[in-house]
């Protein structure tokens, strides 16, 4: 059993969102099989108006079980139509097909070894670089500092509730720093400085009669935060876009960076031997190659000199390179 990421679109969901609130998830072993929901009333997720990506993580799978999802409504207890039966992602940066297509077949390393590497690259990857990169459903509860922005320490995808002092604030009456995804603009990139802030510049007196304040009061845990956060990039073919206009909401929630991937997938490649069987330790400390020889499929690496660990992040060069593009600012205080 592992951890299964879901992920699935409405076309239209200010329709949807008028009949019914929630969305119930159904698994089964086969296509054809039987649906049960694996979902309770807890944790059933959220329909929004301006969502038209959902994610749900399933945490005993198995991967090759089938999905499917229906719009619920909580009240009157109306459900509608299923959808299609899809299968859901692996946990982690990589596959276990990236790992196959590296060149290790699972004669010589079992799917079980291969996952146990992905998951501690993956959770290797988001402590060194103090973020993740794909989306998660997170709610933050934060100091407010008397600001007209807030800051926050992790990149937006989509914001669905901001509460002030447990008051509703209407994200229409906030600018929403995702326009990575909403509109692709990536100098200035928002996931080096996301943050939320009042529309203030042309209704002010709107916003003052309503919340009486155009700023995020000062106070310990008073602003929460509710939404999908990761650095994330479109993927190719992918074009930056709205739900609709000026939802700041986007149509993708975006995947995981390429430059991300390759590092997981040798960080993997590292984990995933038995420390006795040297690949792995192998890999950990490997330095430039020195000697090749194509005939016999051989090559030798030197020693790991200064220039080569000057990052010492991981113990692996590579790996280090590919990473340093994606470390954050350090954070001088907490928002």
């Amino acid at each position: 059993m592992s951890l299964v990421k879901l992920q699935w679109q409405t076309p239209d969901p200010i329709v949807l969102v008028v009949t019914y609130d929630k969305w119930k998830v159904y698994r089964s072993p086969t296509i054809s099989g039987t649906y049960a929901e694996i979902t309770i009333a807890a944790t059933r997720p959220q329909i929004y108006s301006t969502i038209m990506t959902y994610l749900y993580d399933d945490p005993v799978g198995p991967l090759t079980s089938y999905y499917k999802v229906a719009a619920y409504n909580s009240v009157t207890h109306a459900e509608a139509t299923p959808s299609a039966a899809f299968q859901g992602k692996a946990d982690g940066y990589c596959t276990i097909q990236d790992i196959r297509d590296e060149g290790y077949p699972s004669t010589r390393v079992t799917d079980a070894q291969v996952t146990r590497g992905i998951a501690m690259a993956t959770a290797t990857i988001d402590r060194v670089c103090r973020q993740w990169f794909e989306p998660r459903v997170k709610t933050f509860k934060l100091d407010g500092r008397n600001g007209q922005d807030f800051h926050l320490e992790v990149p937006i995808i989509a914001i669905t509730d901001v509460e002030v002092w447990e008051s509703e604030v209407e994200t229409d009456d906030l600018f929403i720093y995702n326009r990575h995804l909403t509109e692709g603009l990536t100098a200035p990139d928002d996931r080096v400085n996301p943050r939320i802030s009042w529309k203030t510049d042309d209704v002010w007196s709107q916003l003052y009669a309503v919340y009486g304040s155009q700023q995020f009061d000062r106070g310990h845990r008073n602003i929460a935060v509710t939404g999908v956060f990761g650095y994330t990039e479109l993927g190719r073919g992918e074009a930056a876009a709205e739900t609709y206009p000026d939802s700041q909401v986007p149509v993708s929630f975006g995947q995981t960076p390429e430059l991300i991937r390759r590092a997981a997938i040798l960080l993997t490649i590292q984990f995933m031997f038995p420390i006795a069987s040297g690949d792995g330790g192998a890999f950990a400390t490997r330095g430039r190659i020195t000697g090749e020889s194509t005939r016999d499929q051989s090559y030798t690496m030197s020693t790991p000199n200064a220039d080569d660990t000057a990052y010492g992040l991981t113990g692996s060069v590579e790996v280090d390179n590919l990473l340093m593009n994606f470390m954050p600012p350090i954070s001088m205080g907490c928002p």
